[in-house]
């Protein structure tokens, strides 16, 4: 599978960001994105994954546009793992003496 981000510009309402980001993964390459807080890591990953609009430039999975692609194929090529701070549903314990 290639996945390739070719300019890609990212940002909120218009504003960019990340600016002007290319590069491609294929099949065994492992890629890692570091940087401090705040940056933009976060949001050009939602942008990678479809999740924001790109303000310019494109992403693609194996030469189709991620745009093209309906919801279920992309989660057969993408996984996802956000960050959750704090329980994702009300957990109550309860206990009998």
């Amino acid at each position: 599978m290639l996945f390739e981000i070719d300019n890609l510009s990212c940002g909120y309402k218009g504003t960019p960001i990340v600016q002007n980001i290319n590069f491609s993964v294929t099949d065994g390459e492992v890629v890692c994105l570091l940087g401090p807080n705040g940056v933009g890591k976060t949001t050009f990953f939602k942008t990678a994954q479809g999740f924001l609009p790109a303000i310019t430039g494109k992403v693609t999975i194996e030469g189709k546009s991620i745009l093209e692609l309906n919801r279920r194929d992309l989660a057969k090529r993408i996984a996802y793992v956000p960050q959750i701070r704090g329980t994702p549903f009300h957990v109550s314990c309860w206990i009998w003496w």
